[in-house]
């Protein structure tokens, strides 16, 4: 662990407990999304280290999807009232925009304030911690910062806007960036998870100071991969080679088309086949948008499609495929996926279609078991292919992850949260 900031032990050296109020929309039960997974494994890890850990969320049957998974035992969850507009407001599929505005979960804001202002009555924690990309979270956690003039750490998982994303004559543009640029200026501490949205910020807001942003990444839970049994060899010579891609397809962000006209032209040219080749698209979303794109790039025997699963499930899916596949576009250059660290953590081959510029890129350079390629040039995918499958197979199911990989774990990020998070009580006190 970071050594603590001076001037925390009292006159007998004891460290003060550490109290810190959590808001997140995110939280267990919620399940069918990655962005549950950092507020879930901080407060986890945070409660581990000693840390008295308060979690603000929202009622369970706002979530889409939950599972069993509950908070453990040495967490104290608080939830507040909320609905999701468009499950809760919708007639006939459709309701009404400004019931979304910034989100479609803006109806928790007042009663989550209204909690969160009881807890840090009842509690007294030394700060507050929030976490994007669900903006109105900012909103409460700015509101409760403000009225008990405790400190707030605005966790920024993504930027908040992106110039390619936002019409930007529109009103939720508009609020977005005003919501954008009140968190940067009453929060006392910015966190963003790749230093490519912290080079942004830095840019945008010009006269913040540097000491205001820090970097802490998204990472892997060691957890997550214990006890889990890998077979000892690789698909066997009959069954097709598994190329795993896990988790949402996006249409702007992760255009899967190039790489669809690569497959359909690889099996066009008899260079794959079914019995040879299958990718695994693994909880895509949009599955009846997927299957026109890939009856259009005629490439459909090539490709499966699979519903969501556990998320231990799904790690277990990561070590037995083949291979792993990742997709980025150049107008993420300064997002990382999570399942990028899971990916790396998970010793396997890894095709990862992204733009060499971008901050994904950058990160997947520290494994030798990875290729990078294009995402926008169905060319490049056909060319490249072909090898990667090649130097794929050589490698057994099984495999040890790289050295050097703990560098990359949850349990290190929480540490640098920690360390942040002592030096806000010692400034504080």
């Amino acid at each position: 662990m970071d050594p603590l900031s001076p001037g925390l032990a009292d006159k007998q050296g004891n460290i003060p407990a550490l109290r810190v109020l959590m808001v997140t929309y995110p939280f267990p039960p919620m399940s069918g999304t990655s962005g549950v997974q950092r507020p879930q494994k901080f407060a986890r890890f945070l409660a581990d280290d000693g840390v008295k850990v308060d979690v603000l969320t929202c009622s369970a049957h706002a979530y889409e999807q939950v599972t069993e998974s509950a908070a453990p035992a040495n967490i104290c969850v608080h939830r507040a009232f909320a609905l999701d507009a468009a499950r809760h407001f919708a007639v006939r599929g459709r309701y009404p925009r400004w019931l979304a505005l910034p989100d479609r979960w803006v109806s928790w804001v007042p009663f989550a304030i209204l909690r969160g202002l009881r807890v840090v009555r009842q509690v007294r924690p030394h700060l507050i911690w929030s976490t994007y990309p669900i903006a109105s979270a900012n909103l409460v956690a700015g509101a409760i910062a403000r009225l008990s003039g405790l400190p707030w750490i605005a966790d920024f998982r993504d930027p908040m806007f992106e110039e390619e994303y936002e019409q930007h004559h529109s009103f939720r543009a508009r609020l977005i960036r005003w919501i954008d640029a009140y968190t940067v200026r009453n929060a006392s501490c910015c966190v963003f998870t790749t230093r490519g949205t912290e080079t942004l910020y830095a840019s945008r807001y010009p006269g913040t100071h540097a000491a205001k942003r820090r970097v802490i990444e998204n990472g892997f839970d060691e957890s997550d991969f214990e006890a889990i049994q890998v077979p000892p060899t690789r698909t066997a010579p009959l069954n097709p080679f598994r190329l795993l891609h896990s988790g949402t397809v996006y249409s702007f962000e992760r255009d899967p088309r190039p790489l669809f006209a690569a497959l359909g032209a690889l099996l066009k040219r008899g260079v794959l086949s079914p019995h040879t080749f299958q990718l695994v698209l693994r909880a895509p979303g949009d599955e009846q948008g997927l299957r026109r794109l890939l009856s259009e790039a005629q490439c459909e025997p090539l490709v499966q499609i699979g519903p969501a699963v556990a998320h231990r499930a799904a790690i277990e899916e990561m070590l037995s495929a083949d291979a792993l596949l990742l997709l980025q576009a150049d107008n993420c250059n300064r997002q990382i996926p999570a399942k990028a660290y899971e990916y790396l953590r998970a010793g396997r081959p890894v095709l990862a279609l992204t733009d060499s510029a971008g901050d994904t890129a950058s990160l997947l350079r520290s494994s030798d078991r990875v290729t990078l390629c294009s995402l926008s040039s169905a060319d490049e995918i056909a060319a490249c292919l072909p090898g990667f499958l090649t130097r794929a197979t050589a490698l057994p199911v099984g495999a040890a992850p790289s050295e050097g990989i703990e560098k990359f774990s949850r349990r290190t990020q929480a540490t640098k949260l920690l360390s942040l998070m002592r030096q806000m009580q010692g400034a504080t006190k």
